[in-house]
């Protein structure tokens, strides 16, 4: 029996659109078998997710008749809640939507315990991207929506300092978000396998995989170049994911320049299965990025026994110190080498540090750790009214 609701906010849960939309329908799942309900608002969704049941689609956009929909919505649900004597939560994912301002707004309205999950948006790098916009709506609403919150989740030490250079003052949840561990006979493959989409030429190509949108802050044309300076024998790079701009076509070009196209493929999205064979088939996953606040891939591809170059713009110096990957600057030059190590080790070498990377996750960071971590906060809220305890969990 639930005893708990939590009324979730998000602008985009379209599978494409990755980030939040990635990990919500996983964390309502495990949050679930913590006896917590969940019902979402959101402006877009796939038909077929998996969230259908649970999702109220908002057709308001101007910001007024938004901010009604949202006052009633909350409303609804929080009495709705309260009539089968559960506590109830707000929880908005992200920052600057107006989606999430309205969710702020409602919970202070009906006087109701907010969360606010950060999600990377006030990362440096994220910040500068449409600086002015943000400018304008840190001033109009965002800052007050922040500091009136009872409780802000970030997902790492980093995002916290990030926040609070930003001026955020918490109280604030340090929870990793989790993944979905795979069968121990299944996440480990035998043997290195060729790519369903690279080229067959040989059967002993290894694969280097990016996973994720195809988008400047992933800094994938970096990769590019030091991709090229490496100059790996027998390596193909997959880049798996939805094109976020038209950025792919850029990319391109710039691999054609460099002389990698031969050794480069650009693939759609892989979701499910797919993406399961993709991690099952992959060497080494690499995650550039200029800026992340979590990097689920990089636990997604660590579940699977695969071990992961990470760049320091993400928090995961648990490669390091689990010794099953490289945590190292997204400048070319590094990265490409830390590539020309890890290509010099032997498959059997790799498939021990994924090994690692597995146990790691396993201890760490499945999603019902996440949910119990995630339940305890929206409890301490439920019971205090409001702001409740921080919470921090390392991930190193």
């Amino acid at each position: 029996m639930s005893n708990l609701m939590v009324l979730h906010a998000v602008p985009d849960l379209r599978r494409a659109a990755g980030g939040i939309a990635a990990v919500l329908p996983a964390l309502c799942e495990a949050l679930r078998e913590e006896g917590v309900e969940s019902r979402i608002l959101t402006f877009s969704q796939d038909e077929s997710d998996a969230l259908a049941d649970r999702t109220t689609l908002l057709p308001e956009r101007f910001p007024w008749a938004l901010a009604r929909r949202m006052r009633a919505e909350t409303a609804r649900w929080r009495e709705e809640a309260h009539r089968g004597g559960r506590d109830f939560i707000c929880h908005s994912h992200g920052i600057w939507s107006f989606l999430n301002h309205g969710l702020a707004t409602a919970a202070r309205a009906e006087r109701a315990p907010l969360a606010i999950s950060m999600h990377g948006m006030l990362l440096p790098w994220a910040r500068r991207h449409k600086a002015m916009r943000k400018a304008v709506a840190w001033r109009l609403y965002q800052e007050r929506d922040l500091a009136r919150a009872d409780a802000t989740h970030v997902t790492s030490e980093a995002e916290r300092a990030a926040a609070e250079a930003a001026g955020v003052h918490g109280p604030f949840a340090v929870i990793p978000f989790g993944v979905d561990l795979p069968q121990a006979e299944a996440a480990i493959p035998a043997a290195p396998a060729a790519p369903a989409a690279a080229s067959r030429a040989s059967v002993q190509e290894r694969t280097l995989l990016f996973l994720g949108r195809v988008h400047p802050i992933k800094n994938i044309d970096g990769l590019l170049v030091a991709f090229a300076r490496a100059k790996l024998d027998g390596w193909r790079l997959r880049i798996v994911g939805p094109d976020d701009g038209g950025h792919r076509e850029a990319l391109w070009r710039l691999a054609q320049e460099l002389g990698v196209a031969d050794r480069l493929n650009f693939e759609e999205p892989a979701f499910g299965e797919a993406k399961a064979r993709l991690l099952e088939q992959t060497d080494l996953l690499i995650l550039p990025s200029h800026s992340e606040n979590f990097g689920v891939v990089v636990a997604e591809a660590l579940a699977y026994g695969t071990p992961a170059i990470a760049s320091t713009g993400t928090p995961w110096s648990a490669l390091e110190s689990q010794s099953c990957g490289w945590w190292v600057s997204p400048e070319p030059d590094e990265l490409a080498a830390t590539l020309r190590f890890a290509s010099l080790m032997a498959p059997e070498a790799l498939r021990a540090m994924g090994a690692r990377g597995r146990a790691y996750v396993q201890t760490h960071l499945t999603w019902p750790t996440c949910a119990r971590r995630m339940t305890d906060l929206y409890r301490s809220l439920a019971a205090q009214g409001g702001r409740g305890q921080p919470l921090s969990v390392s991930m190193s």
